[in-house]
């Protein structure tokens, strides 16, 4: 998911995000959701923006995994990211 940069701040994500979850656990009859964010725990270009989805889907009452280390497996010469 993912909105525009000029249309952030007005609501179109939570709105993304409240509809997309009510779809999908209506559909799939599940109990929770797991969303893959990269971290904010190393130093990367964009770690603001990293910080600021954070910020976004703690306010939509989303939990952080304490403890869980995780990478993302890509078919790629770079290193990873945390997530």
């Amino acid at each position: 998911m993912a909105v525009s940069s000029v249309l952030r701040g007005r609501k179109y994500g939570s709105a993304l995000f409240s509809e997309s979850a009510r779809i999908a656990q209506q559909t799939s009859k599940i109990g929770r959701l797991i969303f893959e964010l990269d971290s904010d725990r190393e130093d990367a270009a964009d770690i603001i923006q990293r910080q600021q989805r954070l910020k976004f889907y703690n306010r939509l009452g989303c939990k952080r995994v304490e403890g869980l280390q995780y990478i993302l497996l890509l078919e790629t010469t770079e290193k990873p990211p945390l997530m």
